[in-house]
């Protein structure tokens, strides 16, 4: 097998050696064999085209039906039979002076929020949601703690602080890594995606709107001009 970059890592592509991979001629001298055997691998690296799974991107445009269109959503990318929650990590959010910070915030599927109390005076905080799929209640929080919580089910997650009803804030549990949050409804693009059909849908946090999905093919040099329609749910 021989070995070929594709800008990260090393690809695996179908050929038994490097003369193989060229269609050359068999080497008539040991020099010959020597540098195809040390180098060659090299060679390939630098000239020979990815022949791996390929990334490109995507851009399109959000439209929406009606006179007073949603802000804050996330355009997001799913596909089926495929787990793509990898690289997950983690977010955190400031309670200072009784503020959320951010107050929005997305979450890929399995990730977690730390919520962290980071007040400069003695005050307790509650951080608690009642959504259906993500219901969570911290309970009482001191000055300096840091409670994390894990958002295994994708939606819009609606948290509050039962100590100070003026603080809220809003999750968007999304199925994968491959998203873009806009603040009103527009252009938006996303990189680095991989080849294959995806499904393009959107995150809406106005309870009365969704969007109707779009099916899509990334190949090449990606896809373009794609547009998702947000109307108001009948």
């Amino acid at each position: 097998m021989v070995y070929q970059g594709n800008g990260n890592a090393l690809v695996l592509c179908q050929a038994e050696s490097a003369s193989e991979f060229f269609q050359a001629e068999p080497v008539g001298t040991v020099m010959k064999k020597r540098f195809l055997k040390r180098f060659g691998a090299i060679i390939l690296m630098i000239i020979v085209p990815w022949c791996g799974v390929q990334a490109a991107g995507l851009s399109g445009e959000i439209k929406v039906k009606g006179k007073r269109p949603p802000k804050n959503l996330v355009v997001y990318l799913t596909r089926d039979n495929a787990s793509d929650s990898t690289d997950i990590g983690k977010v955190t959010i400031s309670q200072r002076n009784a503020i959320f910070s951010p107050k929005r915030v997305v979450v890929v599927k399995g990730g977690s929020i730390k919520f962290v109390n980071d007040e400069e005076q003695d005050i307790d905080h509650n951080v608690y949601s009642l959504s259906k799929k993500n219901k969570f209640d911290i309970g009482l929080a001191a000055k300096g703690s840091v409670d994390e919580v894990v958002f295994n089910t994708t939606g819009i997650v609606k948290f509050f602080c039962s100590v100070h009803k003026n603080m809220q804030g809003t999750v968007f549990v999304v199925p994968s890594k491959y998203y873009a949050v806009l603040e009103k409804p527009g252009k938006f693009e996303i990189e680095d995606v991989p080849e294959g059909k995806w499904t393009v849908n959107v995150s809406v946090a106005h309870r009365r709107y969704k969007a109707k999905p779009q099916s899509i093919t990334i190949a090449g040099d990606g896809a373009e001009n794609i547009v998702v329609l947000v109307s108001k749910k009948r």
